[in-house]
């Protein structure tokens, strides 16, 4: 898992919303620093196509969102679901 950053951009990991259930979904998040705007925070997501797994991921996903709308973050989210 991982996401392709600038080098002049400054950002950390927010291990808080980095979320790694195996067969099942694996994301990474980062807040990208910005001088002139709000920081973004930046995820990407991965699910395997199970459809045993379309609940759970899903539900790890809204639950990860809510996190971040109530910390009223700008956000975008970037992945590979195969739904």
């Amino acid at each position: 898992m991982g996401l392709f950053i600038k080098q002049s951009n400054s950002f950390k990991i927010r291990e808080g919303l980095r979320v790694f259930i195996p067969h099942v979904y694996e994301s990474l998040f980062i807040e990208v620093e910005n001088e002139s705007q709000e920081n973004i925070i930046v995820g990407v997501v991965y699910r395997p196509s199970i459809p045993q797994c379309a609940d759970l991921s899903s539900s790890t996903l809204f639950d990860i969102m809510e996190i971040i709308n109530s910390k009223c973050k700008v956000s975008s989210r970037l992945g590979d679901a195969n739904i």
